[in-house]
């Protein structure tokens, strides 16, 4: 299945697909890449970057280009910070109802960081075993997904940190548990 950007990966072919911040430093080059994903189908962004995050917001280019091309779009900001986990898992539940709501409805969805392998494997992850892999299953899996990839050939971890790869190993286990903090 044809990929609008080479730094992403299809979690869930044709449906849900992971990857890189999909904006740009150029205003000009940003608009390129947002057509890109808005030709390609993608119709929900799940962005997981917080504000204060050395990147120019999308979201005005995103909703100009969505109304140039006459589709509807939706996008939600649920921030991580980088190279962390939630801060609680209520957060993480936020992130794949999200994601869960997004993937029942037209179009694609598409769930990014900055680089596209830290935080979004995290959350790749989590979503995988919420669809029946255990936890070493989902971290093989976005492993393989994560190779299709370009980025994977600079970044070859996902997800990147110690503590992200503790957080998705007791994330099923204490993903229902209000004050559980992802922490050893």
């Amino acid at each position: 299945m044809t990929k609008p950007d080479p730094n992403t990966y299809w979690v869930l072919p044709g449906k849900l697909l992971a990857g890189e911040y999909p904006g740009h430093p150029s205003r000009a080059q940003a608009r390129l890449k947002l057509r890109a994903f808005l030709n390609a189908g993608i119709r929900h962004f799940v962005d997981l970057t917080e504000t204060d995050e050395a990147l120019e917001s999308y979201q005005p280019l995103l909703m100009a280009e969505a109304q140039n091309l006459r589709v509807a779009v939706t996008y939600v900001r649920i921030p991580i910070r980088e190279y962390s986990v939630p801060q609680r898992p209520d957060v993480m539940r936020r992130i794949l109802d999200t994601i869960n709501a997004s993937v029942k409805r037209e179009g694609i969805t598409y769930v990014h960081c900055w680089g596209g392998m830290g935080r979004t494997g995290l959350v790749v992850a989590c979503w995988l075993q919420e669809h029946g892999r255990t936890a070493d299953e989902a971290l093989a899996e976005l492993a393989r997904l994560c190779e299709t990839s370009q980025k994977s050939s600079c970044r070859p971890r996902s997800p990147e940190t110690p503590a992200q790869v503790v957080w998705v190993r007791q994330w099923h286990r204490h993903r229902h548990t209000a004050g559980w903090a992802g922490t050893t």
